[in-house]
């Protein structure tokens, strides 16, 4: 009697196009995964008749559960010891997930390899790739560890990448202070030349909001300012007075200083909301929590994610967990209260 062949997650992970990794955490409900994957897996599931394997599952649940607390997991970056104080989230989701993490900041190119022999001789499980890495890390071997990266530039590495959803993130808040009666909005993005991606993907961001969104004779030009904090001011002033807008969307805290110091009253005379706001502006700032401190908790659930199911080096379908930055209410815009 011809028996029947067991259906393989490596199986519907190819059907559905997606890491085995991603089939595993979509089939077990994991917040990780994106809803359109998660239907693609699922579709790709009932397609070949996949059953899971209920004690297996059982076995892996309570095997997660034993050795939990003795996940190992470290936080990389390179020249950028500054993000180390941007890390508290992280450290407190790794503690909630009883993981043990560490920080390390590779000062020097040539260091990466003794810091990754390092780390598996003691037993690290997964890194995360943080700031910096995206220019150093393509050429070393990675297959030891689980992986996912906070820079965009690995993606096509192989690296699963949580970042923002700049364009809706852009987008939704554009629309917020719409809502809230600005009808004139300019936006400023940092100067690059060429556009720094980021701010490409705000720029198209802003250019589809006035199309869709506003009258023409409300849409004002976006204006790149200089990255010298000593030029911001001689660029921005002549802007705002030339197109007096009621509310300028900018990238921090110096467009506001900016602004006060060539004597706009702000908020009284013009709002002013922030692209990224650091914990220690929040009181005079209106805008988007700063990326920074939004992506370490969510890369280390997925990191943790990862390592449950026995995930290791890069992967042939990496996935993007976009992450939408809360927005944050300050006295420089008080109609977003």
């Amino acid at each position: 009697m011809a028996t029947m062949s067991v259906i393989r997650l490596k199986e519907v992970a190819a059907e559905a196009g997606v890491s085995i990794a991603t089939t595993s955490m979509a089939l077990n409900g994991s917040s990780a995964v994106k809803p359109d994957t998660r239907i693609r897996v699922e579709a790709a599931a009932r397609k070949l008749g996949y059953q899971k394997n209920s004690a297996a599952a059982v076995l892996s649940s309570s095997q997660n559960r034993n050795s939990r607390k003795s996940v190992f997991i470290a936080w990389l970056t390179a020249g950028t010891l500054s993000s180390s104080g941007r890390l508290e989230g992280a450290f407190r989701e790794a503690e909630k997930l009883g993981v043990q993490m560490e920080f390390c900041n590779i000062r020097r190119s040539n260091d990466l390899k003794a810091v990754i022999r390092s780390l598996y001789a003691r037993g690290c499980d997964g890194v995360v790739l943080g700031r910096g890495m995206a220019l150093i890390a393509g050429q070393e071997d990675w297959s030891r560890f689980c992986i996912v990266s906070v820079e965009e530039g690995l993606f096509e590495e192989g690296v699963d990448v949580v970042r923002s959803s700049l364009f809706r993130s852009t987008y939704e808040l554009l629309w917020r202070v719409r809502e809230v009666g600005y009808k004139r909005v300019g936006v400023c993005l940092r100067e690059h030349d060429p556009l720094h991606p980021d701010d490409a993907t705000r720029l198209g961001a802003t250019l589809a909001f006035q199309t869709a969104e506003m009258a023409h004779a409300e849409r004002i030009p976006p204006k790149r300012i200089s990255l010298m904090h000593c030029k911001i001011a001689e660029e921005l002033i002549p802007w705002v007075r030339k197109y007096q807008p009621d509310v300028v969307i900018g990238f921090s805290g110096a467009e506001l200083w900016a602004l006060r110091d060539g004597g706009f009253p702000v908020p009284e005379g013009l709002a002013y909301v922030a692209l990224h706001v650091l914990a220690a502006e929040r009181g005079p700032l209106a805008g988007y929590q700063d990326n920074l401190e939004v992506y370490p908790p969510y890369a280390v659930r997925v990191l943790f994610e990862k390592i449950r199911h026995g995930v290791r080096g890069l992967s042939d379908h990496p996935q993007q967990t976009l992450v939408l930055p809360p927005l944050l209410q300050g006295e420089s815009c008080p109609r977003l209260n």
